[in-house]
């Protein structure tokens, strides 16, 4: 079992104009909570609103299996 770490959003794997649309786990957000959301290129947005975040934090999701294991 992987375990998940919690980083600073300045160590996210991501680069200006590249899109990365993988779910992370950000927070805090303006709501001062968690939420589900990406990187569209140059911003990070809620996956269910579509609002621009500026997250403090980020736990990168496992990557979804599709088929037989």
């Amino acid at each position: 079992m992987d375990h998940l770490e919690i980083l600073p959003i300045s160590k996210a794997p991501v680069r200006k104009a590249e899109v990365d649309l993988r779910p992370v786990l950000l927070a805090p957000t303006s709501r001062g909570g968690w939420t589900i959301g990406a990187r569209n290129g140059s911003a990070w947005f809620d996956l269910c609103s579509g609002r621009v975040l500026d997250p403090q934090i980020y736990v990168a999701l496992p990557r979804l299996r599709v088929g037989n294991l």
